[in-house]
């Protein structure tokens, strides 16, 4: 759902920035996301001397592109920024919107490609569901009151493909319709039923914070406190939470926002 709603997110500042939105992707996307990645590696580093967690410096090294995790959760963190180069690319080559949207498919084909011989298949195995937040917005003229007036036939259809899907996800081709068919499931449930709390809209501002530290808490306790961690896993598992959030919070102000630059 993280990539599918950045698909759709980009896809509709494309669609009403134009250009300039285009050309501001290196800085503000992808520049803004490795600035504030490399800030939460300097905290694993910090973390891993402590704790006496040691990795091979190269390691560390390529951990600073995400190819490579110092205890950090970094497949995402690469994929979403191979997404954001491939739209880049792609709609600075191309005006026409549809050709444009259909040169980064083909990137990210590319992309599925080259992962699949390199690292493992959650590298890649749900990384369509990118463009097919783009295709909702792209083509949400068309879709909107397709859905509005057939939601039953749509809930349903979506709801029957995915359980077959999910039985067959052992492929790399059914699991990828899986993803996108689950993410087109979850939105279209969420097109009827909107779920708003102050929780929910805190954590949707701090997303990048919860999901690249959610992994200190989990590291720290199972080294200090192995045992306490296999006896009591619930407990274990509000710490992690509750000591995520706090970091977050605690780590906000340090986040580099190049949106506004």
């Amino acid at each position: 759902m993280f990539l599918f709603y950045s698909g759709y997110g980009v896809m509709e500042s494309i669609q009403r920035k134009g250009d300039s939105y285009i050309r501001a992707i290196p800085v503000k996307r992808v520049l803004s996301t490795f600035i504030n990645y490399s800030i939460a590696i300097l905290v694993f580093l910090l973390m891993n001397s402590l704790l006496g967690i040691h990795y091979p410096f190269i390691q560390y090294l390529l951990s600073l592109i995400a190819w490579e995790s110092v205890g950090q959760s970094n497949w995402y963190i690469f994929a979403i920024i191979c997404c954001y180069i491939s739209t880049y690319i792609s709609f600075l080559l191309f005006k026409e919107k549809r050709i444009a949207f259909l040169a980064t498919l083909l990137l990210l084909g590319v992309y599925i490609c080259l992962l699949h011989e390199f690292k493992e298949n959650w590298w890649y195995n749900i990384i369509l569901s990118y463009p097919a937040g783009m295709m909702i917005s792209l083509y949400k003229k068309n879709i909107m009151p397709f859905l509005e007036q057939r939601y039953i036939l749509c809930l349903s259809g979506l709801t029957l493909l995915f359980v077959l899907l999910f039985h067959y996800r052992n492929s790399t081709p059914t699991y990828l319709a899986c993803a996108i068919t689950f993410a087109y499931l979850v939105f279209v449930i969420s097109y009827k039923f909107v779920v708003k709390n102050a929780f929910l809209t805190w954590c949707g501002k701090n997303l990048f914070q919860i999901y690249v530290y959610q992994r200190i808490p989990m590291i720290a306790l199972s080294s200090l406190f192995p045992d306490f961690v296999r006896l009591h896993h619930y407990i274990y598992v509000l710490c992690c939470l509750a000591v995520t959030m706090l970091l977050a919070i605690l780590i906000k102000p340090l986040s580099i926002n190049l949106n506004n630059k």
